[in-house]
């Protein structure tokens, strides 16, 4: 006889975050501990690495990945996010 071992892996947890200036879609996969970005808005703005930081500590989160324009990942470079 077979056993079969349950596994269900989570969905991921969308975390909306919006502001006058920034708008940004995270969400949060607890089981690989990494937090994918979505950027809405254009700009180098601080307050978009405070918020992610701050989920990313508070999570436990390992990897965070970021799904942007083109054009903006030297914006996102410049808050400090690696390539």
């Amino acid at each position: 006889m077979a056993i079969r071992a349950a596994t269900t892996l989570a969905e991921p947890e969308e975390i909306l975050f919006e502001n006058a200036k920034v708008s940004l879609c995270l969400l949060l996969n607890r089981h690989s501990r990494a937090l994918r970005i979505f950027d809405f808005r254009a700009g180098a703005d601080p307050t978009k690495r405070g918020y992610v930081l701050s989920i990313a500590q508070r999570e436990g989160v390992d990897r965070v990945f970021t799904v942007v324009e083109r054009d903006e990942v030297s914006v996102w470079s410049r808050l400090g996010f690696d390539k």
